[in-house]
């Protein structure tokens, strides 16, 4: 795992240099650039490389609240891919823009893929998809993943009418959706069945376990969770055995902090992410999984977002607006 560690690690420090803000931050705390660069070539593992990034400073959702742009190193040939998306708001601090490039686009898709695989699920055996918003306002159409090859995925709107139908004719044999999309489509279903995807990435909020069981009943498929912000992407998945997330290490750093996580996200991004803070929390970050035996870097006591609109705490999924034309 150390190679892969060290570059991802050597293509941030890189990145975070050619950020203005970034450099401003690195120097108010004492640290120049190439900090990083050396700090990265002793990271052999994940718990290492959390430790000897523990004092650099960190990025928060404020700050890109106020200026996102700012904490950008694009390429001149980077800016035509950028995308701009928006959080869910699920936090309780309402939506954010997020700044989104395709190598961002690749890296999330990579992550998914490396958590299918470790549910079990081939990639090569996904051939389309279907992306279910349950927020209101979102468009609608049709996008292409190139990780690991071209696959198209529906966009589909369950607040608009005659979802069922669009998400029937597209034949997608992967879903991703949130638990509030989740238990809605189970309610199509129990009127009308739809027809079963190979599997579901569960994102956005955490996913109950009787949610998660109602849905494997019903389609017969695995549901995978994906602990995942607009901001970061998928970072960690839900163990099967319950009770903890595995985070996605060919991606990520995560360590637990009183304030929340802080997600660092690894990799050649032109928005890059040292110690994302984010308002989820868990209670210890362990080398291995004490419930299923994973080998890998494994988050104990999270506790995610599951609040409403109005920012109370909440495990009931929230009613969908009424569908629209």
């Amino acid at each position: 795992m150390s190679e892969p560690l060290k570059t991802g690690l050597r293509e941030l420090a890189l990145r975070l240099a050619a950020a203005p803000a970034w450099r401003e931050r690195l120097a108010s705390r004492g640290f120049a650039p190439g900090d990083l660069l050396a700090a990265s070539e002793h990271a052999d593992t994940h718990a290492t490389a959390v430790r000897l990034l523990a004092p650099f400073p960190g990025l928060t959702r404020a700050d890109l609240a106020e200026d996102a742009s700012a904490w950008l190193s694009p390429r001149v040939d980077e800016l035509p891919q950028l995308h701009p998306a928006w959080s869910s708001g699920s936090s309780g601090q309402g939506p954010l823009a997020v700044p989104r490039f395709d190598a961002d686009v690749a890296h999330r898709q990579a992550r998914m893929w490396e958590a299918a695989a470790a549910g079990g699920i081939s990639a090569e055996a996904l051939c389309r998809g279907a992306f279910l918003c349950a927020l209101p306002g979102r468009p609608e159409g049709r996008a292409w993943l190139d990780v690991p090859r071209s696959i198209p995925v529906d966009r589909i709107s369950l607040c608009r009418a005659g979802w069922e139908d669009r998400l029937r004719a597209c034949g997608a044999d992967f879903w991703n959706l949130s638990p509030v999309g989740l238990a809605h489509a189970l309610q199509s279903h129990e009127a009308r069945p739809l027809p079963p995807p190979r599997v579901v990435f569960s994102t956005a909020l955490v996913l109950e376990d009787a949610l998660r069981r109602r849905t494997e009943d019903a389609f017969g498929c695995p549901v995978l969770d994906l602990f995942s912000t607009a901001e970061t992407g998928p970072f960690a998945w839900g163990c099967s055995a319950g009770g903890a997330f595995h985070v996605l290490s060919g991606g990520f750093l995560v360590d637990v902090d009183p304030e929340g996580l802080r997600v660092t996200r690894l990799g050649d991004s032109p928005l890059p992410l040292l110690h994302y803070r984010l308002a989820d929390h868990a209670t210890a970050a362990l080398p291995g999984c004490p419930r299923c035996g994973h080998a890998g870097p494994t988050l104990v006591g999270l506790r995610g977002r599951t609040r409403s609109e109005k920012g109370e705490h909440s495990s009931a999924p929230r009613p969908l607006p009424a569908a629209a034309g």
